[in-house]
């Protein structure tokens, strides 16, 4: 083949490919999420929405539009999309970058934006109501923060419908209650956009706080913001766990270590025994115990979906379920179902297993300075219920891998906090 003939052939290609993307054939998305087709009803906004960084996709290439949002990724959007936020929870994340989340409610708290999980932060990762967004939608456009205000303004300004016109009810008419999934989070920020409104009101950015964070002044704005969030927007299990949450299909990992909390639960199916590594590096520590004059035994391991079941149930009918969720994880939320967790104690001292006095053993102080040696970390230190949700735990140990065993150990965080939940 000539040269005349081979760019003769190039430009053709050229020309069919400019007219290809003219004419909007190609029809692929920004991101080639595999679960959005063009005909998707979000497809444009989320095109949209991953183009401007506003929210992301996951590692297999979906989007899971109808995954519910939590309050904490909607804040995380919230915060992308306008400048001015972004730019003060920037400054936040320096001084403070242990949890994610924490910049970004330090920020909103600022410009007094109306929110649950400012103080309790099991409500941050309950799903987002279409009440309470509206409350924040409104606000930040300089309108009133009031929920029944709020969603007329939505309305009027088509930036959203109601979901049962049928009803008299605004509340029932707009579906305040209902919890918005990632599509439906994308079409509303879309909107906004599509309608110019891309800076905070005036009144907003105008009535911006200033404190450190810890501060009196810091805590008392997180408390007034908090409080303009209407209390019928409450979700009902403030025990960290999101409500209506169906189980998975695959177990969640996060820099590739298998998380299971009470917002990441495991499938029902799952079930790979106790982890042979874990076991290994167990048997390693209690040698090295013995030694300093320690008999450890692991007396609870591996635990089955029925098994952890009929367990939750018991605490549940003995403690009540509130008392019991501290404590206890619910069926597919137990770590003991991932093969991992190891429940330890003192040969001959049943009496200090799984009990608060396990921690003022000897033993349990051994164990609390060396496990980080052999892979294990204790998962639920104390002061830290606010983020594992679960309450102090001396005897439970989850085996993760020396190197990240060693990291957390030095740091004194959690593993939610390793991870960046």
């Amino acid at each position: 083949m000539n040269r005349k003939k081979l760019m003769f052939i190039v430009m053709i290609v050229i020309c069919l490919h400019s007219l290809a993307v003219l004419t909007g054939s190609s029809q692929v998305l920004a991101r080639e999420f595999k679960d959005v087709k063009s005909t998707h009803p979000a497809s444009e906004a989320i095109e949209w929405a991953s183009t401007e960084e506003i929210i992301g996709g996951f590692e297999d290439r979906t989007f899971r539009p109808n995954t519910l949002l939590t309050e904490a990724q909607f804040a995380a959007m919230l915060t992308r999309y306008y400048p001015e936020i972004k730019k003060e929870a920037a400054t936040f994340k320096e001084l403070d970058g242990k949890i994610w989340s924490n910049s970004t409610y330090e920020a909103l708290s600022r410009f007094h934006v109306p929110l649950l999980g400012y103080e309790n932060r099991a409500y941050r990762n309950q799903p987002m109501m279409r009440g309470l967004l509206a409350q924040v939608i409104s606000y930040v456009n300089g309108q009133s923060s009031k929920l029944e205000e709020s969603i007329h303004y939505l309305l009027d300004e088509n930036i959203s419908t109601g979901q049962s016109m049928q009803s008299t009810n605004l509340l029932e008419m707009y579906g305040a209650r209902n919890h918005v999934t990632r599509a439906q989070a994308v079409l509303f920020f879309h909107r906004l956009d599509q309608q110019g409104k891309t800076e905070l009101a005036k009144k907003v950015y105008t009535n911006q706080g200033s404190a450190l964070i810890g501060s009196v002044q810091a805590v008392q704005m997180k408390k007034r913001a908090a409080q303009k969030a209407d209390p019928r927007m409450q979700p009902k299990d403030v025990a960290g766990y999101i409500t209506g949450q169906k189980l998975p299909v695959k177990p969640t990992y996060i820099k590739n270590i298998l998380i299971t909390n009470k917002q990441l639960p495991l499938p029902k199916q799952f079930a790979p025994g106790e982890n042979k590594e874990a076991r290994t590096q167990f048997k390693r520590m209690a040698a090295e115990a013995k030694k300093a004059g320690f008999h450890l035994t692991a007396f609870s391991t591996y635990r089955s979906f029925d098994y952890q079941t009929n367990l939750y149930n018991k605490y549940a009918k003995r403690d009540g379920k509130n008392m019991a969720d501290r404590y206890s994880a619910r069926p597919a939320y137990s770590e003991h179902q991932t093969g991992l967790a190891f429940d330890i104690g003192e040969t001959g001292q049943q009496k200090h297993w799984a009990s608060d006095s396990f921690g003022n053993t000897k033993a349990a102080k051994w164990l609390a300075n060396h496990a980080h040696s052999y892979g294990f970390i204790l998962r639920y230190p104390s002061g830290k219920e606010h983020i594992t949700g679960y309450m102090h735990e001396s005897w439970h140990f989850r085996f993760v891998g020396k190197a990240i065993s060693e990291s957390i150990y030095k740091r004194g965080i959690t593993l939610e906090e390793y991870v960046d939940m």
